[in-house]
């Protein structure tokens, strides 16, 4: 996957990764926002647990709509976040606890999940990222 330049995922489209405005002002075109590692790693994901995978859902009337991408008129989260750089998500498995979530991607680091770098412990959802640093996977709590 080094020098992945772009990324179109499998499983998951541009409404439920960006926020209403950003999708109403730049439709299809807000894939440039999103890194391809994360996007990667989000079909790695729904693939391996082979159940739907939820970030946004404001398109179906949901309250999600800052799990992915936070452009910088978003007040939620740290302006530093991973999901300011399209590098960075939350999620639920459907039906699956993120307890064992994050226990399966941190067991399958080195042969499926190999772009995730960081995940979030102690809370009630995954949040995975792609950031730039030499850790193999970095837990951190919000």
């Amino acid at each position: 996957m080094v020098g992945m330049i772009f990324y179109r995922p499998k499983f998951f489209d541009i409404k439920e990764l960006v926020d209403r405005e950003t999708f109403n002002r730049w439709g299809e075109k807000a894939w440039m926002f999103l890194r391809p590692e994360a996007l990667n790693s989000l079909d790695m994901i729904r693939d391996h647990f082979e159940k739907p995978v939820w970030v946004n859902n404001w398109e179906i009337g949901g309250d999600f709509q800052w799990r992915g991408l936070r452009p910088a008129y978003s007040t939620v989260g740290n302006v530093h976040s991973q999901h300011r750089f399209g590098n960075g998500f939350d999620l639920d498995v459907q039906g699956v606890n993120p307890d064992e979530v994050r226990e399966t991607i941190l067991k399958h680091q080195d042969n499926i999940f190999t772009l995730i770098t960081c995940l979030e412990t102690d809370i009630t959802w995954v949040h995975f990222d792609c950031r730039n640093i030499l850790d193999r996977i970095r837990l951190v709590k919000p």
